[in-house]
């Protein structure tokens, strides 16, 4: 009995800070550091993450793309050329790649081209894209690359990338 009397008066605060700590357990978390990135750069946003954002794939590189003289009946070539951004280099380890499509007037030699076709550098990315031009008019050619560019902190995996060219052979 007399151990009973001595804790009572503990008894009371125990029961309160248990209380306290399973109310703070049930509460929803706090918002991850993604959520709060997106909002910096918005008015009203107060610093930075501490964390960078990943990088957007359209803004780390640039695709050009052109058709030489083109004749029918000849073998013709299209070109296409990957520049990264400042900041930004070609990932010459990544597996480039080329799946290509042609219509009735263009027809790419080989419907798809692999990394040792393209002429890779740190600041370019060429592939000479061999094209048979079956009649006059205009033409195009329809294709996915699947490339990567990367900074000094992160590469962007681009697959699938749709890419076109419109051309007329004489």
């Amino acid at each position: 009995m007399r151990f009973k009397t001595m804790f009572a008066p503990l008894m009371a605060p125990v029961v309160a800070l248990l209380s306290l700590l399973l109310l703070t357990a049930c509460e929803p978390a706090a918002k991850p550091m993604a959520d709060k990135a997106t909002a910096v750069g918005a008015e009203g946003g107060d610093k930075a993450p501490e964390a960078p954002a990943a990088p957007a794939a359209d803004g780390n590189y640039t695709i050009e793309t052109t058709a030489g003289e083109l004749k029918a009946g000849e073998a013709g070539e299209l070109q296409v050329k990957v520049k990264p951004a400042p900041g930004f280099k070609i990932n010459e380890e990544y597996p480039w790649k080329a799946t290509l499509t042609g219509d009735a007037i263009l027809n790419p030699d080989k419907p798809e081209l692999e990394q040792d076709a393209w002429g890779l550098s740190k600041h370019e990315a060429t592939l000479k894209v061999p094209v048979q031009v079956k009649a006059a008019g205009d033409g195009k050619l329809t294709g996915k690359l699947s490339f990567s560019v990367c900074n000094d902190s992160a590469c962007d995996v681009i697959r699938d990338k749709d890419i076109s060219w419109s051309a007329a052979a004489k």
